[in-house]
């Protein structure tokens, strides 16, 4: 939601309050929100993975009931960082067992995603011409140096949390999209209740559970 904002000419944040209902945020979230309605894993699957709005990369199997793929969705008018999708992980197929956490196959698992982020394996993204996923800004110089044609550079892209409250109750959003998408109200009326909900202090303050983005290391680390 940030980025789409942003993309649009948005705030998002300011003076240490959630700002989502200036023109250009409610531009931008109407145009994600139209992607959704479009092009959107169904609203019922959506819900039941957490989100407001679900998309899916495109694979070569058969589309499940209700999906739709979309051939270059409308991506904001100034886009906020390039991006390549790229994605690592390790799981079990059920009814399988998880194994146990120190199970020879899982540590040689972790150990091959580790080494994803080691200056070796940066080098050879780099050679492959992926961004490096490194803080490191000697790292990241020399992935942009070679490339003059590219959109933007790192050193003026916004960190995505930059600013934003300490607490963040991303389910007052969360609802309030759901309930744009299915139309029940619209994306200036969700967004201005939202804005409302997470500037609450009283809800705030009532949140036990710390914000999953406190988790996240300072640039660098």
């Amino acid at each position: 939601m940030p980025a789409r904002s942003w993309g649009f000419g948005g705030t998002v944040v300011g003076d240490g309050q959630f700002r989502v209902t200036d023109p250009a945020t409610v531009e931008g979230i109407s145009n994600l929100v139209d992607l959704g309605r479009q092009f959107a894993v169904s609203q019922a699957d959506a819900l039941t993975r957490g989100f407001a709005i679900a998309f899916a990369l495109y694979r070569p199997e058969p589309l499940p009931s209700g999906w739709r793929w979309a051939r270059l969705p409308r991506f904001p008018v100034q886009p906020v960082i390039p991006t390549v999708s790229v994605a690592q992980a390790l799981a079990y197929a059920a009814p399988t067992p998880a194994p146990a956490p120190d199970a020879p196959d899982v540590r040689a698992a972790a150990e091959y995603l580790l080494w994803w982020y080691t200056p070796d394996a940066t080098t050879l993204l780099i050679a492959e011409g992926s961004p490096p996923a490194l803080a490191d800004p000697t790292v990241q110089t020399r992935y942009w140096r070679g490339k003059p044609g590219a959109v933007g550079d790192w050193q003026n892209f916004r960190d995505c949390f930059s600013g934003f409250p300490s607490t963040v109750p991303d389910q007052v959003m969360f609802n309030a999209l759901n309930e744009a998408i299915v139309g029940k109200v619209s994306v200036p009326g969700a967004l201005a209740i939202a804005q409302q909900g997470m500037n609450n202090h009283r809800y705030l303050a009532a949140m036990k559970a710390p914000s999953r983005y406190g988790s996240i290391p300072p640039t660098g680390q």
